[in-house]
């Protein structure tokens, strides 16, 4: 059954950092998780080191390679690398979309923090 009263509230609470004025730019429920970081202003790898979603990295010096003793290509690769951690922690912690962000009620970075500390 769908929500009423004040649970229809909360939900609308909830889903409102993912959805927009303009209804082309709402993010669905079925697009990847990453959006919702991204509407939770969570952009860099800083980002989701400092949220928990890169356990392997234990210090900001290894969020990028140096540029000075690695090539444009390695430097991609390990960045690539950086965000399939962040995708497979986001899949760990039943967040692959929008609409599981939507389910434990995620909408903001303070929730995602909670959520990401308790789950482990």
């Amino acid at each position: 059954a769908a929500p009423t009263g004040i649970y229809l509230l909360f939900e609308q609470i909830i889903s409102s950092p993912f959805a927009s004025e303009d209804p082309n730019k709402t993010l669905q429920d079925d697009e990847p998780g990453v959006e919702a970081l991204a509407k939770l202003s969570l952009w860099y790898m800083k980002d989701y080191w400092e949220m928990g979603l890169l356990p392997s990295i234990k210090n900001e010096d290894q969020l990028k390679l140096d540029p000075e003793k690695h090539s444009d290509k390695e430097c991609q690769e390990y960045r690539e690398k950086l965000m399939e951690e962040v995708n497979d922690n986001l899949e760990k912690f039943d967040l692959k979309t929008v609409g599981d962000f939507k389910k434990v009620f995620i909408g903001s970075k303070e929730l995602l923090r909670g959520y990401i500390t308790n789950f482990t």
